[in-house]
């Protein structure tokens, strides 16, 4: 293999014109301070794959007309799948690992980098390197772990997206097999296989992917019921009941279905908002689907429910509601985010948010948005239970103030996910002019950014879709909203083009056909 010295990380424009680049994202300082558009960086894989150009190649193939083939120098086989590489590639034998070993080699450390300490995903993805050496070649674990892998990287090995839609099909005809097995239904290798193909649905992102998403968390929801008994305690099982609970109550949040006989993870995964956050907020979560559930068959009978009823559902939505707020007043002391406005606010628009909030990292801003997201569904379930009370003989005035409240909460939220925005999307925050000042914040910034993720706009999707949805939100807001989803699906989120186009029906009292991922 060709040395050709140590590789630039420079953005494209700095590195043809030999300048020193700072690397900073989403544009480097030269590129703005010349008001060039900044071309981005290559990935890792690009500086991995650097030496096959075919200059490079050329060269090869001249030295081996002169000297001959090198006895320690193979060339890749050639089997049905490995096509999707370099055609003519020389290695020597020593430095050859297999292309499989390469790209999850690479999905699995860029996708580590990505993750907050703090997030109880960190420790389920460190498992992975143990898990997928264990499984046979066959296996569940190691097809799925490939399938992800592989669309990864699809971008830059030439049909990485047929092989990983390969590796794809494989692994669902595995865990079908493996779960119809009574022993290997009880291995959480076989649940993390299932995770890891509901990962591949949400990164490949087509129009059939959030039904495929959905579907596979249902099965792993099933699956993790039969093994609750027996893995309960390991920190692995835990770690990926935790995951799954998290993805079943958004996913019957959209679906507006009660959660059943899913509240037997609850007490495998329970835990206080102290030990962790978001655990905690999920736990309380889980009980909006049920009220949805509830409310859409009391105030879908309009002429001929009760008034008690209306009533009992009020409270309900309360208890709820408060419970949510007493969730943020705990957790505000331990992750708390900084409010500022934009110095250099410049806008053609007619709506820009008044406030940006700046957090501790990218796994806070989503959980506080997931946050967000179910108040404003428990927020849209207390309007409309009040607006039908309000239609009853001798209703009190307190019922028009609920409306009001409800509204300006609803509004409050709203403008709160916009808030994060910028922060979630990598923008440069750095010339915000500080509202609350936080040294806690500013502590726990300055080391996430040693390891800080290129952006975290994925887990916008969701709760922008929602958002936009509120009857009280102005319409050059909304304008604003679909300019974000549209902006996103322009930089690789495709699933952000499709909840822009599709509206969500859940704080109306509808169900989402479509449904998103946010965590």
């Amino acid at each position: 293999m060709v040395y050709c010295g140590k590789p630039s990380r420079g953005c494209e424009n700095c590195r043809k014109h030999h300048k020193k680049c700072d690397e900073k994202r989403p544009a480097c300082s030269r590129c703005l301070k010349l008001k060039r558009t900044c071309l981005g960086y290559r990935d890792q894989i690009d500086l991995i794959f650097r030496d096959e150009t075919s200059q490079v190649q050329a060269r090869s193939r001249q030295r081996r007309a002169c000297t001959g083939t090198s006895s320690n120098c193979i060339r890749l086989h050639t089997s049905s799948w490995s096509h999707a590489f370099a055609d003519v590639l020389q290695l020597p034998i020593t430095l050859s690992p297999s292309m499989e070993d390469t790209v999850v080699s690479h999905f699995y450390h860029t996708t580590l980098e990505t993750i907050s300490d703090e997030d109880p995903v960190h420790f389920l993805h460190s498992q992975l390197p143990s898990l997928y050496a264990r499984g046979s070649p066959k296996s569940a674990l190691r097809l799925a772990t490939e399938a992800i892998s592989y669309a990864a990287s699809r971008q830059y090995i030439r049909q990485g997206a047929l092989v990983a839609r390969e590796r794809y099909v494989k692994a669902v005809k595995a865990i079908r097999q493996a779960v119809q097995d009574p022993v290997e239904a009880q291995d959480p290798a076989v649940l993390y296989a299932i995770l890891l193909l509901s990962g591949f649905e949400t990164m490949i992102g087509d129009l059939e992917s959030p039904l495929a998403w959905g579907t596979h968390l249902d099965g792993a929801a099933a699956v993790a019921r039969i093994q609750v008994a027996s893995h309960g305690n390991s920190a692995l099982s835990r770690g990926i009941f935790g995951f799954i609970l998290k993805g079943t109550v958004l996913i019957h949040m959209q679906s507006c279905q009660p959660m059943g006989e899913t509240s037997v993870l609850f007490n495998a995964t329970a835990t206080t908002s102290h030990q962790n956050p978001e655990g905690a907020l999920f736990s309380l979560a889980a009980k909006i689907p049920n009220l949805q559930h509830k409310s859409s068959h009391i105030l879908a009978r309009s002429p001929a429910v009760e008034q008690s009823h209306v009533q009992r559902l009020l409270q309900c939505a309360r208890r709820i509601d408060q419970d949510l707020l007493d969730w943020a007043d705990a957790v505000r002391e331990t992750w708390p985010y900084i409010v500022a406005v934009d110095i250099d606010q410049l806008s053609d628009l007619s709506y820009t948010p008044r406030e940006i909030h700046r957090y501790p990292s990218f796994y806070t801003a989503r959980v506080w948005n997931c946050y967000r997201v179910s108040r404003l569904i428990v927020q849209s379930i207390l309007h409309r239970a009040n607006v039908r009370l309000s239609t009853f003989e001798g209703a009190s005035n307190n019922a028009h103030h609920e409306i009001e409240e409800s509204e300006e909460q609803s509004n409050m939220l709203v403008n709160d996910i916009c808030a994060s925005v910028p922060f979630l999307l990598g923008n440069d925050l750095s010339r915000m002019k500080l509202l609350s000042p936080t040294s806690i914040v500013a502590a726990i910034e300055a080391k996430n950014r040693e390891h800080a993720p290129a952006t975290g706009r994925f887990s916008l999707i969701l709760p922008l879709r929602v958002a936009c949805s509120a009857s009280s939100v102005p319409r050059a807001q909304k304008e604003w909203i679909h300019l974000q989803l549209q902006l996103m699906a322009e930089c690789g989120e495709p699933q952000a083009r499709l909840a822009g186009l599709t509206g969500s029906q859940i704080l109306r009292g509808g169900s989402d056909s479509i449904r998103f991922d946010c965590v």
